[in-house]
């Protein structure tokens, strides 16, 4: 909800702990704030990282990447990005399989010991 509050002008910054890390959340990013056009995405790590959020408006950041915040803008809006599953995607997805494997087929088995 926070991303997609986020002003259609800002300028945010993208920032991920591992570079691995770095597309996910990017794309995060750009999916629950499509309206934002200005993003630049950048590990911890990045030599260019205090210039990157010189002035950037919004900085979204990786759990463990929070030391970025220390050279965001003091007004820049903050944003923990928690990678979480989609609750309908486990209901529709998950669900279905879990209760088929808990079935009376399975329970029916016997293990070997």
């Amino acid at each position: 909800m926070a991303l997609a509050s986020v002003d259609p002008m800002a300028r945010m910054a993208v920032v991920s702990r591992f570079a691995g890390f770095l597309p996910v959340l990017t794309l995060g990013a750009r999916r629950f704030a499509a309206h934002v056009q200005d993003i630049v995405a950048m590990t911890l790590d990045d030599p260019g990282l205090t210039r990157q959020l010189a002035d950037r408006d919004v900085v979204l950041f990786s759990t463990g990447a929070d030391a970025a915040l220390d050279v965001a803008l003091p007004g820049a809006m903050r944003i923990e990005y928690r990678h979480i599953p989609d609750p309908g995607d486990i209901e529709r997805l998950v669900m279905p399989v879990v209760t088929q494997a808990n079935g009376p087929a399975a329970r029916g088995r016997k293990e070997a010991s």
